[in-house]
């Protein structure tokens, strides 16, 4: 039999403990309501034995798995709570972030049809959602030109174009919960009902980056809404670059968002 419980995180970690003790803790007053499964992606047996004792110490499932990027991960995290628990919301989210206010009361009955996008700041504050408005095929096109010609003027044209979209449509959005076309993967909720429709949804053959594309692409298909809710506060501890083309990153960049972009190019 199921257990019963109102969330299910999952939480796919990679070599760093320190930033999933902050989140364990972060979520200690609501844990009553809440599991947390860590999904340890293998990096050696040190660093699993880690992860596995600070599950054990905070009543935590652990779960370890190969290092086969995020995609992968987090659809092994899913199997697992999906089997485990009977749960209204589950939660995607990345071990370096913390709840400035957690939102058991935003997470109501009518949105378990629905994904739910929180605001999201990094510590250097930039808002990370929402990741886009609304789709903008040309952008898609000028990502792709860019890093599979290596032509970063044509890719960070395609970001301007959307973070142009982004800040005016902020700013003329007084509205508390709006919807959007996607969300950042570094948090987000997906109401049991979604889940049961998403499967499980990520490309495991992108390894790493623009998987929020390939979510939006399959939520938009299946008529699964995605709700940005600006009264669900998250601080993400990284600097908000994760769209900029650095060469140490460069390759999973071009293998994801090609993966990407071949994958929807005939589905829609």
């Amino acid at each position: 039999m199921k257990v019963k419980i109102k969330m299910a995180f999952i939480v796919l970690c990679y070599r760093e403990t320190r930033d999933l003790i902050k989140l364990i803790n972060n979520l200690k007053e609501h844990r009553e309501e809440l599991a947390i499964v860590i999904v340890n992606s293998y990096y050696d047996e040190a660093t699993k034995a880690e992860f596995e004792k600070i599950a054990n110490e905070n009543n935590c499932d652990f779960l370890n798995i190969e290092n086969k990027g995020y995609g992968y991960g987090n659809n092994r995290g899913m199997e697992y709570a999906n089997e485990k628990y009977q749960y209204d919301f589950l939660c995607i989210c990345n071990p370096d972030i913390v709840f400035e206010n957690f939102p058991i009361d935003h997470l109501t009955k009518d949105l378990h049809g629905s994904i739910i996008a929180p605001s999201i700041i990094t510590k250097n504050g930039k808002k990370q959602n929402p990741y886009y408005y609304f789709h903008v095929p040309l952008v898609d096109w000028l990502k792709y030109v860019g890093l599979t010609k290596n032509k970063k003027l044509a890719y960070y044209l395609g970001v301007a174009i959307n973070k142009i979209f982004r800040i005016t449509l902020d700013n003329l959005n007084f509205k508390a919960k709006v919807k959007v076309y996607a969300c950042h993967g570094a948090c987000f909720f997906i109401g049991n009902i979604a889940a049961k429709k998403l499967g499980l949804p990520f490309n495991e053959e992108m390894f790493l980056f623009h998987e929020e594309e390939h979510l939006a692409r399959l939520t938009n298909k299946l008529s699964i809404p995605i709700l940005y809710d600006k009264g669900i506060k998250v601080l993400h501890f990284e600097d908000g670059s994760s769209e900029s083309i650095k060469d140490s990153t460069f390759k999973y960049m071009k293998q994801s968002y090609t993966e990407y972009y071949h994958f929807w190019r005939n589905r829609d």
